[in-house]
């Protein structure tokens, strides 16, 4: 990685065409990956061929997603769980923004680690699912 960031644009371009067939704006991940994997004599499972080649001709629109939640709580949504035998009520207060005991927090994760005192999907312990999970 650390030979990429130091090579000139017009190599990593080079690189980039060599790799990826097309003049999409070279970036360093996608190219040592394919590199890593050409130097080890391992192959590309498909799925991630098919990423990188997505996250190839738009990483910004991939980049975009990747914080992003399938879940949208609108404000002024309350949330109310039941753990232990105590009741938990969180509201939410903005995009990604929860307010539990006078607290503001980023993440629902967040706020089940304040309740269980362990790290946990703060949308599984809340209840939402992942639908293809379930079938």
């Amino acid at each position: 990685m650390n030979e990429l960031k130091q090579m000139s644009p017009y190599k990593l371009r080079e690189l980039w065409r060599r790799y990826f067939q097309n003049n999409a704006r070279p970036q360093l991940r996608p190219l040592w990956y394919k590199i890593q994997c050409e130097r080890t004599v391992q192959k590309i499972i498909q799925k991630h061929i098919t990423r990188l080649k997505r996250y190839s001709t738009s990483p910004e629109l991939c980049a975009g997603r990747m914080h992003s939640t399938k879940y949208h709580i609108k404000p002024g949504t309350q949330l109310i769980k039941k753990y232990h035998g105590q009741e938990y009520i969180i509201d939410a207060i903005a995009n990604d923004m929860f307010r539990y005991n006078s607290a503001t927090y980023k993440s629902l994760s967040a706020i089940a680690m304040v309740i269980t005192g362990h790290k946990v999907s703060g949308y599984d312990f809340f209840g939402f699912y992942n639908k293809r999970n379930k079938e």
